[in-house]
C-alpha cells in the first residue's frame, strides 16, 4: 500500500514536470482520497466529529494541496533542470 502511496505523488510531480493542465491535481487528490480509505478503512469516518462527509471532506481538501505540492515540486523540477 505505501508503494502505491508513492506512485500516486510520482504522478502528481510527473504531471507538473510535463506541464499537465493544472486539473489533475484533482484527479491525484481523488486517488489520494481513495488510498486513504482502502488504508485506513471506514472506522475514522464513523469515529470522526461532523460526520462521515465532514471526515470526508476534510481528507479531500488535505489530499488536494498534497496533490499541489506534489505537482509544485514536478514543476520546480522542470524549471530547474529544463
Amino acid at each position: 500500500m505505501p508503494t502505491l502511496l508513492a506512485i500516486i505523488f510520482g504522478i502528481a510531480a510527473y504531471a507538473g514536470y510535463k506541464g499537465w493542465p493544472l486539473y489533475t491535481v484533482i484527479f491525484v487528490g481523488g486517488a489520494m482520497l481513495f488510498w486513504n480509505l482502502m488504508y485506513f478503512g471506514a472506522r475514522p469516518m464513523q469515529a470522526a466529529s461532523g460526520g462521515a462527509l465532514a471526515y470526508l471532506f476534510r481528507i479531500s481538501i488535505m489530499n488536494i494541496f498534497q496533490a499541489a505540492a506534489a505537482y509544485a515540486v514536478g514543476f520546480g523540477l522542470y524549471r530547474l533542470i529544463g
